[in-house]
């Protein structure tokens, strides 16, 4: 599987996601070609034009294009977003990282299951 993984991303064509999902005990996989952001962090992104620069750079080819930020702040999550809304097609809030950087910054996996938080968060984001 790294293999398959390595050479796929090395081929260039690195817009392959492989997605699956466990429904009714069988699995489906699902082939998107979907562009993804590195995680960027939502409050340095909204208040440093450098970081935004060079974390953010796209081109027509990356669509569709998913923006991805971590956050605790549902302001900073729009402040953030209002600055790529029109260069992207979505915008993930992401909740997956489990890295101790995450949990220092009480983003990512650690905020599973904080609820409120998460629904505030993405309320603010119309």
């Amino acid at each position: 599987m790294a293999d398959a993984f390595k050479k796929i991303w090395c081929s260039g064509n690195n817009k392959l996601i492989i997605h699956t999902f466990i429904c009714c005990k069988s699995i489906i996989i699902k082939i998107l070609k979907l562009c993804y952001t590195p995680m960027m962090h939502a409050s340095v992104f909204a208040r440093d034009l450098t970081y935004r620069n060079d974390n953010f750079q796209t081109c027509p080819e990356d669509r569709p294009l998913i923006a991805q930020f971590c956050t605790d702040d549902p302001e900073m999550f729009v402040a953030a977003s209002k600055y790529i809304e029109d260069k992207c097609d979505a915008i993930d809030l992401n909740l997956g990282c489990p890295q101790n950087i995450a949990r220092r910054g009480h983003y990512g996996s650690f905020l599973q299951d904080e609820w409120d938080l998460i629904f505030k968060i993405s309320k603010h984001l119309k």
